[in-house]
């Protein structure tokens, strides 16, 4: 049976947590209050999360990968066995670099948030190996001065 890890991370925004996994290919679930993760065998695990991929996503053999909301942050339930195998795509596994991947899809759907709030629109989109850019374009506001 292989052991859920879990990894303490920096992401706090749900809904660019969701983007970011659902733009890797994914589809979680998503629960106001954290529900078992299951095992690669179908077994009902005791660990909980708020965000769930279910493991038919990810691959033959996998667990379900979660995030459960600690108060400030999602941590990542990860098990060993997803972390040793696959390629961080769905139906491959997740693989050494899945949380990389997945923490730079994160930042990017941030940026983008952010730009939507500011009134600012994303004008390119460049990704070359692991590297994304993205060119914003802000309105620039007048002020008129009254007299």
């Amino acid at each position: 049976m292989s052991h859920f890890t879990s990894v303490q991370t920096k992401l706090t925004d749900k809904s660019c947590l969701v983007a970011a996994l659902e733009t890797m290919g994914f589809h979680p679930e998503v629960h106001e209050t954290p529900v078992s993760l299951y095992g690669y065998m179908g077994d009902k695990r005791s660990t909980t999360a708020h965000i769930i991929v279910r493991r038919h996503q990810i691959a033959n053999y996998s667990n379900d990968l979660g995030f459960h909301w600690n108060g400030e942050s999602y941590d990542t339930i990860i098990s060993e066995y997803d972390v040793r195998n696959g390629a961080a795509a769905p139906g491959q596994g997740l693989g050494r670099n899945f949380v990389n991947k997945l923490t730079t899809e994160y930042g990017i759907q941030i940026c983008r948030k952010v730009a939507a709030e500011m009134g600012a629109t994303i004008q390119q989109e460049t990704r070359i190996g692991s590297t994304t850019t993205l060119r914003v374009s802000v309105q620039q506001q007048q002020q008129f001065a009254r007299r």
